[in-house]
């Protein structure tokens, strides 16, 4: 008599995608600043959480009506916890590669972000 097979379970589509990135993702909320430009040129800054981290990007909420490939600056402060007690910030950059509207009532859009190769530690 043979065994029957079960049959394999079904993974979500959000299981699917997060085996499909590159970087292991960090899911911890860190506070943020970012600036850039808005389509009319105008500067923005805005304070915001970042959702979650890896080394090639990160995804958060913002307010400010950016377009996909805009230029963004990021100071994230790391929590004091992981430098021994010092504050420390992390400044970075890179370009808006994704945005969705959100339910949320704090942020009018979920951002994401895709980090350039430059990253400074500053005290």
């Amino acid at each position: 008599m043979t065994k029957k097979k079960k049959p394999k379970k079904q993974k979500d589509i959000h299981d699917q995608l997060l085996n499909r990135r590159r970087e292991w993702r960090l899911d911890m909320p860190l506070k943020a600043e970012i600036k850039g430009k808005l389509p009319n040129g105008e500067n923005f800054s805005e304070t915001t959480t970042i959702d979650n981290i890896s080394s090639g990007g990160a995804y958060f909420g913002l307010n400010a009506r950016i377009t996909i490939d805009t230029k963004l600056n990021l100071t994230i402060d790391i929590p004091s916890k992981l430098t021994d007690g010092k504050k420390t910030k992390l400044s970075l950059s890179g370009s808006t590669v994704r945005m969705e509207k959100t339910d949320s009532k704090k942020k009018k859009l979920n951002i994401a972000v895709h980090f350039n190769k430059k990253y400074k530690f500053l005290d």
